[in-house]
């Protein structure tokens, strides 16, 4: 008789249980590894974002910043705009705005106020785990943005350069 023993098909059951779980453990672990580098990927895209929109704004300041206040949780200056449009198409006199950074519960916002006039703007930037202004020369807004996710930090460390300092 021609066949095969007890023995020999428990042998290939065994090897076919090995095969299939060495395939399952790697997939996933490919899995996980992929969803872990989806969330990062996911992250330092938004830290990215609130970067490009948060340097878009200062720089926006206007030819001449006065008075830069560096804290750690808030920043402030006066941008004068010289030609600021008081009527659509009409240009009235320059306009002096006030901008504030704040970061305060885990919130970023950029206020702007016109001093003596009543255009004001008030814009969320961002929200973020983590922010901290420094300015580590005369012109300069240093900051650290940074994101959570589980037990992952993700940060992000830039600065503008106000070359329009007074």
């Amino acid at each position: 008789m021609k066949g095969f023993t007890v023995i020999e098909l428990v042998v290939v059951l065994i090897l076919i249980f090995i095969v299939t779980g060495i395939s399952v453990f790697i997939y996933n672990q490919i899995t996980r590894n992929s969803e872990i580098l989806i969330q990062k990927t996911n992250v330092q895209e938004q830290l990215a974002k609130i970067d490009s929109t948060l340097r878009r704004e200062i720089l926006k300041a206007g030819p001449t910043v006065d008075g830069l206040s560096v804290q750690s949780n808030l920043v402030t200056f006066v941008a004068t705009v010289p030609f600021s449009k008081g009527v659509y198409g009409v240009y009235g006199s320059a306009a002096k705005l006030l901008y504030s950074l704040n970061f305060s519960n885990g919130v970023l916002v950029l206020n702007i106020q016109e001093i003596g006039g009543s255009y004001s703007k008030s814009m969320q930037i961002g929200q973020l785990d983590e922010c901290a202004f420094s300015s580590p020369d005369t012109g300069i807004i240093s900051y650290t943005l940074g994101k959570s996710i589980g037990t992952k930090s993700y940060k992000l460390h830039s600065c503008v350069v106000l070359s329009n300092i007074k």
